[in-house]
């Protein structure tokens, strides 16, 4: 019941449920810190950016990068969801981000990270897969890894802003990657990636909006549905 406060970059605050201040921390966060519970605890901790803290503000963990946290995901890899936690982060330059709940760190450079969304995309893999996507500098670039790390594809998409986020358009279990909403009227094709990296369901070309673009359960009926919308429309679409 707690809320957790940022500003832009460094100051975190944490609040009780009368907004009496607990405590504050000044690091190098990055845009999502987020709540984690480590295995045996009883509270949440909060991963902010570069820094993991417990309960009461207390530094668990700490890395000292050149960049910041662009994204990030805590929780296990395997289908079960019993194996170990792995806390990933898209790091910008530092790259995709390997660390265990007290930050020792695995990092593996290659571009400006800036998204990162875990799904089973490809269900000849075991466990949950992880798709990454570069922005400053290689944007569009994407690349999918198993939940070993072992890499299994990259593809250059020519658009700004992609997400990837996990989309679950039919019966069949398997995930696909929501790469844009932007039509071909705006000079991109968006759509859905399936596991092998092939932009296989496209938008229509109907007119609608493509400014922004979310994808959720919205009809209760366990498959997602795509919310696109500007600054004057919004449609959903069904599978």
């Amino acid at each position: 019941r707690d809320v957790i406060l940022s500003g832009h970059y460094h100051q975190t605050v944490a609040l009780d449920p009368h907004f009496r201040e607990l405590w504050r921390i000044a690091n190098v966060r990055g845009h999502f810190p987020i709540p984690y519970r480590p295995r045996g605890e009883t509270r949440d901790h909060v991963l902010a950016g570069y820094r993991h803290v417990d309960a009461d503000g207390k530094t668990m963990g700490r890395v000292c990068l050149r960049d910041h946290q662009d994204a990030i995901y805590a929780g296990p890899l395997d289908d079960e969801a019993a194996g170990p936690d792995e806390i990933l982060m898209a790091g910008g330059d530092d790259g995709l981000l390997l660390l265990t709940p007290g930050y020792d760190i695995h990092e593996r450079v290659m571009g400006h990270v800036q998204r990162i969304t875990i799904g089973k995309f490809r269900r000849d893999r075991a466990g949950l897969c992880l798709a990454t996507v570069l922005f400053h500098g290689n944007r569009g670039i994407a690349s999918l890894f198993d939940s070993t790390f072992k890499k299994l594809w990259t593809r250059d998409y020519p658009v700004i802003g992609a997400t990837l986020q996990p989309v679950l358009f039919d019966a069949s279990g398997e995930e696909r990657m929501l790469l844009t909403g932007l039509r071909p009227a705006q000079c991109y094709a968006g759509g859905l990636i399936d596991g092998d990296g092939d932009l296989g369901s496209l938008l229509p070309a109907d007119g609608g909006p493509g400014l922004c673009a979310l994808a959720q359960d919205f009809a209760g009926d366990g498959l997602d549905e795509l919310m696109l919308w500007d600054h004057e429309r919004i449609w959903l679409y069904h599978s």
